[in-house]
């Protein structure tokens, strides 16, 4: 995985208000692009990800929430 404190990244943002997914571009495109909700502030990458991809910058960006706003 990420790192060792994924998990904990993750609670902190989801008690915090940040969620963290992947949207779909277009109807049956295997791409997706990363949307990041702050407390409803949303936020939605330029860059589109391959499924084998997306995920692992999901992981990234909780850990990179975490380190900024919590520790």
């Amino acid at each position: 995985m990420f790192e060792e404190f994924q998990y904990d990244a993750f609670q902190w943002c989801m008690e915090n208000g940040i969620k963290i997914y992947c949207l779909p571009k277009k109807k049956d495109e295997k791409l997706y692009a990363v949307e990041v909700n702050d407390n409803g502030k949303i936020t939605t990458s330029d860059k589109l990800y391959k499924q084998t991809d997306v995920d692992m910058k999901i992981w990234e960006l909780y850990c990179y929430y975490y380190t900024k706003y919590s520790i």
